[in-house]
């Protein structure tokens, strides 16, 4: 599902969800609720998974649970990496630039697929204790981590490297499907991305300044 504008000429959002047998799909209530606060800003792509939906699977025989149960499994992520990687070739010629969002299980998948054409990541309640996550850490582009702060389902968060505190906010009285809290969520990543260019602006005047 596609929100754009065909005057649109700066960057674009792609938002990934969670899991499929987590919620995980474009109905989701955060994914609606970012995506339809950000296309008051820029174009916004939303996808579900391989198998979710109406999208086609190498194993359009199994179940859904099924499918990904075998994913889970064995770990093969790496093609679902690929399928995001082949959309964000796609909407690389619509957009200049994407602002890429994933939610939980989103994040990982988001996080191995980040190229160059990636103008910021948000990473929301990412399950840092399932899966590495070193990468986001040393991430150059503008990055954003936003937590739930009674958040059960991800168990004990892994201390941050100190250098990455300023990045990560906690949305308060809010749990892993942030409930209640998906307008507070979506604002916070919407303004992190209004405050880019001027970010951008800050440091090439540092840089010069040298």
């Amino acid at each position: 599902m596609l929100f754009t504008d065909a005057h649109h000429t700066g960057p674009g959002a792609v938002i990934c969800p969670p899991h499929p047998l987590l919620a995980g799909n474009m109905d989701n209530n955060v994914i609606t609720a970012i995506a339809s606060t950000l296309a008051n800003h820029c174009p916004v792509l939303l996808f579900n998974y391989r198998g979710v939906g109406s999208s086609d699977s190498p194993q359009n025989h199994l179940p859904l649970f099924e499918l990904w149960k075998g994913i889970d499994t064995t770990a093969a992520y790496g093609e679902i990496v690929q399928d995001l990687r082949t959309i964000l070739a796609y909407t690389a010629r619509l957009f200049r630039g994407i602002h890429l969002v994933g939610y939980s299980f989103g994040s990982y998948i988001a996080l191995e697929a980040v190229n160059d054409t990636i103008a910021s990541f948000t990473a929301i309640a990412p399950p840092l204790s399932e899966h590495d996550y070193s990468a986001l850490f040393d991430l150059t582009i503008p990055t954003l981590m936003l937590l739930a702060e009674q958040d059960t389902l991800l168990g004990t968060l892994p201390p941050l490297p100190e250098s990455f505190r300023g990045r990560c906010h906690h949305i308060p009285a809010s749990d892993h499907f942030f409930r209640n809290r998906e307008q507070e969520l979506a604002t916070r990543i919407l303004t992190f991305i209004c405050e880019i260019p001027r970010m951008n602006s800050h440091n090439e005047a540092t840089s010069s300044g040298r």
